[in-house]
């Protein structure tokens, strides 16, 4: 973390300030400063504000142990968790979350904790009750081994985005033993989408394809701020895309580039 300046105010009146602003508005985001002076103070104002009013968490830095679970230990109230990484020592934390939203990584590796992939989690974990929306980014060595299955035991999955799959008939199979499914999002680069317009899932009225670029962090953030704050994010676009589609017969693509 960037060394932060001394406060201009007193310590415990800039947490007064900070939390008399938040609480004029919702959802409450995990700011810079806010880490820094939360990290340092055990006061029981800073931990109630954290448990009671913070739904939104965005952790895209590399994973480091201590301060991440900290996070998590407090910030009990968590809704929406966008993670780079995700490790096993998180999971005691996970489990205490009604998670609505999950963005992490198909999988990670960090030692001493080892090769480590989402679908070695339980689908039985307490936070996969209530989870509706699954961002699944950085799949690395692509989807010949990723156990697609997996994903249509996840018991509320509503909606799920995935990075560029290709032709990949596996993924046809999960589309069509999950009905629950309603919104299917396939990330793609401008040079790939010809590829996924046309692949075997061309004919399923949920199946979305748009321009996601996880790697650009500054555009990623501000897309997932604004959904966030109840903005139009990719999932928004991409069920309003799914509804012209379905006032309108002429249009057969499954780009969206709203």
């Amino acid at each position: 973390m960037p060394s932060i300046p001394d406060p201009a105010f007193p310590l415990e009146l800039e947490q007064e300030i900070f939390t008399t602003a938040a609480l004029m508005r919702s959802p409450h985001f995990f700011a810079l400063r806010t880490a820094y002076w939360f990290g340092s103070s055990p006061c029981s104002k800073s931990l109630a504000f954290r448990h009671d009013n913070i739904r939104n968490v965005f952790w895209w830095n590399l994973y480091r142990g201590e301060r991440m679970l900290a996070l998590l230990s407090t910030c009990t109230g968590v809704q929406n968790l966008a993670l780079r990484w995700l490790v096993p020592s998180m999971l005691p934390y996970l489990r205490k979350l009604q998670l609505r939203r999950l963005t992490l990584s198909q999988g990670s590796y960090y030692e001493p904790e080892g090769h480590f992939t989402v679908t070695q989690l339980s689908q039985t974990e307490p936070f996969f009750a209530t989870l509706t929306h699954l961002h699944i980014h950085h799949v690395y060595g692509g989807y010949s081994t990723f156990d697609f299955q997996w994903l249509a035991g996840l018991p509320s999955l509503t909606h799920l985005c995935i990075e560029n799959v290709g032709d990949n008939r596996r993924l046809l199979e999960f589309l069509q033993g999950c009905e629950r499914l309603q919104v299917l999002v396939l990330c793609a680069f401008t040079w790939s989408m010809p590829t996924l317009d046309a692949g075997p899932w061309k004919d399923d009225w949920r199946v979305v394809i748009l321009r996601l670029d996880v790697d650009n962090r500054d555009h990623h953030i501000r897309d997932w701020k604004l959904g966030a704050a109840g903005g139009r994010d990719f999932w928004v676009r991409a069920e309003e895309f799914l509804a012209k589609k379905l006032n309108d017969k002429n249009i057969t693509t499954q780009f969206c580039d709203q």
